[in-house]
Order: C-alpha cells, then sequence, then structure tokens
C-alpha cells in the first residue's frame, strides 16, 4: 500500500466485474443506524481511500477496543 501505481489490465477488469456482480445484488437503499460516517467522491483514487480506512480503524481500534486480526 505504500507504493501506488497502475494495475495491471487483468486486475482492473476482475474488480469491475465482481464489483457489477456485488452491486447487482445489493439493494438500492440502505437502512442504516447512527453514528455513521460516509465516505464518498473519491473520484478514483483508490490509495487515498485505502488510507482514510486505515486510519479510521485505527481509531476504532484506539476508542472501541475493537480486536483486529
Amino acid at each position: 500500500m505504500e507504493a501506488e501505481g497502475r494495475l495491471e489490465l487483468d486486475a482492473a477488469l476482475t474488480i469491475m466485474i465482481r464489483g457489477r456482480e456485488l452491486t447487482a445484488r445489493e439493494p438500492n437503499m440502505l437502512e442504516l443506524g447512527t453514528p455513521i460516517t460516509i465516505v464518498g467522491d473519491i473520484h478514483g483514487q483508490f490509495f487515498d481511500m485505502a488510507c482514510d480506512f486505515f486510519f479510521f480503524l485505527i481509531f476504532i481500534k484506539n476508542n472501541f477496543d475493537l480486536k483486529l486480526a
């Protein structure tokens, strides 16, 4: 995760195909509880999103005694 780079074509296609399959099974609307954090509009910046989730997990672990594998 330290080095950004380009995906190989087969990896990009696999992500798109699996993403399409997953979203086809998901409902259009979700009922969510609070509190909630929503992250969106990343404009294709996967590395930035991955870092956001990494720091969020550290916050959760430190503040809610979450056991991470």
